[in-house]
């Protein structure tokens, strides 16, 4: 075989190996094979001795790759895990905006199904919102993980507050499947949430009802809770199923002639929840399914008033840091004083003697032996007997309240005194809100400084006698430079007490806080029957 049928041959066979996926140039190969193993004496090599040359590169070229690959890895070379890789500006800003538009578009939902744009006003809207401002704020991560973590626990916050109760209550159970317990802390907030939009509800429900004007009452609370209405509007339907849906129910007040009001639906987080709950949220829980089922003081007998009572004291005094504890002192101290002033006093011993060791036998005993009771227990006396009850079952004084949000009703008279400045509009009553009078044109005042309409504010705040209201420019300056936050009052505040001064001109509100703290609010009169405004003073 000469040299040019040789070329021939390795041509064919480099074309061959150039179909295959290469390892190393072919081109290389057969150079390299022709300058090695041609030998100037023209000595053929048979053809399968070439290939398996070749192939033995082949595998050597693959062996090679892997081991240089096993050695990277086993000298330590590898991708950080996501504990200890580091966090860039652009890492942050992604979070932040994943954050933020989770949050906005909760938001937005929420504005649709409560049919209300002031939502962010509420205080379980402004909890996820310090949350998400919070995550804003800050800049640095000690890994990816951390990162992560935060970016998932505030997404967790937005999720459970910013949200409709059935919803929040759908995450809550479950958790409470996936964990086997529930976190009562949550639970809480929960309640806490319904008993705030309780007030938008309950003017829903007193504009849209439609009661029969025949039939029995009782039976037709009945129907109302099991969804089984069926004459009525669309809208009233509709707003039956959304009530029932997110944790309240209807109930007969005996009262007068007779009403259904809303309330919210404690036995159901009892049967949700069951075996998971602590002694003293079962106690408060069942006791407020109690005040159901068998109606509030005035529907009671003697007896079941005192067994109410007890019951109220032993479990206030069992669990002393219940944070619904309040609400249940509220209770007992209603309870107590109607017992005191509409029982005989052959009852009232028999209490004393029935419940020797209790502190509600002691204080209906120093009432006996104190020569105050009489027939009528005047409003002085009412004070003197809530004034002694025992500090560890004394109530924080005044009134639960909401300040922010406005209902839709308080919303339409600020709009309509915005635009008129009509002061009739200002004299009530005000339907659909659970406050009073003057509690309402003080929310009203507030709601026009957080939305910045200082000129409202200004004509808001007393210009009476010994006034010292500025002219409307230099009021407006002041509120503009102002550090006031009736919003960041709005969330804190939970109860609120008024005392009328100088014959009625003066009204002065105490807001207490979560905290205890107590804030002052004054009011002012021209006199004992005109308008009422907010008393200016100079704002720091």
């Amino acid at each position: 075989m000469d040299d040019k049928i040789f070329e021939e041959r390795m041509n064919s066979l480099k074309s061959s190996y150039e179909k295959l996926q290469p390892v190393s140039s072919v081109d290389h190969i057969i150079n390299n094979v022709k300058q090695t193993e041609l030998p100037k004496r023209k000595k053929i090599f048979p053809l399968t001795y070439v290939a398996s040359f070749i192939g033995v590169l082949l595998i050597a070229g693959i062996l090679g790759t892997q081991l240089i690959s096993q050695s990277n890895k086993s000298s330590g070379e590898k991708s950080p895990s996501i504990e200890n890789q580091t966090v860039s500006a652009t890492d942050i800003e992604d979070s932040i905006n994943e954050v933020r538009g989770l949050y906005e578009r909760n938001l937005d939902v929420l504005k649709e199904k409560l049919q209300f744009d002031d939502v962010e006003q509420y205080s379980f809207v402004q909890e996820a919102k310090n949350s998400v401002e919070s995550f804003e704020e800050r800049r640095e991560y000690s890994s990816r993980a951390e990162l992560q973590n935060y970016t998932e626990n505030v997404k967790n916050i937005i999720s459970l507050r910013v949200s409709m109760p059935n919803e929040e209550m759908e995450i809550l159970k479950e958790r409470a499947k996936n964990d086997k317990k529930i976190d009562e802390t949550q639970l809480i907030s929960y309640l806490i949430k319904i008993e705030l939009l309780k007030e938008r509800f309950n003017e829903k429900w007193f504009n849209l009802r439609q009661l029969p004007t025949e039939g029995n009452l009782v039976e037709y609370v009945d129907k109302l809770n099991k969804q089984e209405v069926e004459n009525g509007s669309d809208d009233y339907l509709n707003l039956i199923k959304t009530l029932r849906e997110n944790g309240y129910r209807f109930i007969f007040i005996t009262e007068g002639e007779g009403q259904i009001d809303l309330t919210i639906d404690h036995q159901k987080i009892l049967d949700t929840f069951k075996d998971m709950l602590s002694n003293q949220l079962i106690a408060y829980l069942q006791y407020k399914k109690e005040v159901i089922e068998q109606g509030t003081v005035l529907g009671l007998t003697q007896e079941q008033l005192a067994s109410r009572i007890i019951k109220l004291e032993e479990t206030i005094i069992a669990h002393p840091n219940f944070e619904k504890n309040d609400d249940l002192k509220m209770e007992y101290e209603k309870h107590l004083l109607h017992f005191i002033q509409y029982s005989d006093e052959e009852s009232m011993n028999d209490f004393v003697s029935d419940y020797p060791k209790s502190l509600s036998a002691k204080q209906v005993d120093e009432f006996l032996n104190g020569n105050e009771h009489d027939e009528f227990v005047s409003g002085q006396e009412r004070e003197s007997i809530s004034a002694k009850i025992s500090p560890e079952l004394k109530a924080i004084s005044g009134n639960n309240v909401q300040l922010l949000p406005l209902t839709d009703s308080l919303e339409a008279v600020y709009e309509e005194y915005k635009n008129t400045r009509n002061d009739e509009i200002l004299e009530g009553p005000f339907l659909g809100t659970e406050s009073a009078i003057e509690v309402s044109i003080a929310r009203l005042y507030m709601y026009a400084v957080e939305n910045k309409d200082y000129e409202t504010a200004f004509y808001l705040t007393y210009d009476g006698e010994a006034s010292e209201r500025p002219d409307l420019e230099r009021f407006i300056s002041e509120m503009a430079q102002s550090t006031t936050n009736y919003q960041d009052l709005s969330n804190k505040v939970i109860k609120v007490s008024t005392t009328y001064k100088e014959n009625g001109r003066l009204i002065e509100h105490t807001f207490t806080t979560k905290d205890g703290e107590s804030i002052i609010f004054n009011m002012k009169r021209n006199n004992e029957y005109e308008k009422v405004r907010v008393e200016y003073t100079s704002f720091p």
